[in-house]
């Protein structure tokens, strides 16, 4: 799993120095094991296992940044991936804030996750600020211009530049961290 959250550094020769996720478990430490993802741990994720997805890039003295969602290991709905195969179910309910996106950066994969990401922050959210106070206003109002669609632009990015990489590790990463599947023990 770790490589999938690298591969977009990677191939323009950058990396992150930190492990790309930690446990996270029921006695709320920051660390909580034993599973985690990273270089140096081999513990077998199990479905019920939470960890975090935090990949992110550190230019010294220039810039930084970093996602950290929570994610849980689930069995694969798909009956004939469900022996080799888990999923990840994304805990944390909070869209990605669209003025930090350069959408022209974004390939149609990222994009798509994106999308149905803020669709299921926007569902799960919605419910919880229908009041009629100005504060559920406004905070609704907020949820809501975050979470439109992102859409299809021609100025889409499809090589492997710079910008690229670290566009693509902001989300992409997620994206086949969080979205993608994991063979099991591995």
């Amino acid at each position: 799993m770790d490589i999938l959250a690298r591969q977009h550094l990677w191939s323009v020769g950058l990396d992150f120095k930190h492990g790309t996720g930690h446990g996270v478990g029921s006695y709320m430490n920051v660390h909580e094991g034993p599973q985690g993802i990273s270089r140096r741990n081999y513990t077998k994720l199990e479905v019920g296992m939470c960890v975090s997805n935090e990949p992110g890039y550190y230019e010294d003295g220039e810039f930084g940044f970093r996602i950290e969602n929570v994610q849980m290991c689930q069995k694969h709905d798909d009956p004939k991936m469900a022996e080799t195969f888990l999923k990840w179910e994304n805990l944390t309910c909070a869209p990605y804030c669209r003025e930090l996106l350069d959408v022209s950066l974004l390939n149609p994969d990222t994009r798509a996750y994106i999308n149905n990401f803020h669709a299921q922050c926007l569902a799960k959210l919605t419910p919880f600020l229908s009041g009629e106070d100005a504060d559920s206003k406004r905070a609704l109002a907020y949820i809501m211009r975050q979470c439109a669609p992102i859409v299809d632009e021609a100025a889409a990015k499809e090589d492997n530049t710079f910008l690229y990489a670290l566009g693509g590790l902001v989300v992409g990463a997620a994206a086949g961290f969080a979205a993608g599947m994991m063979a099991k023990g591995k």
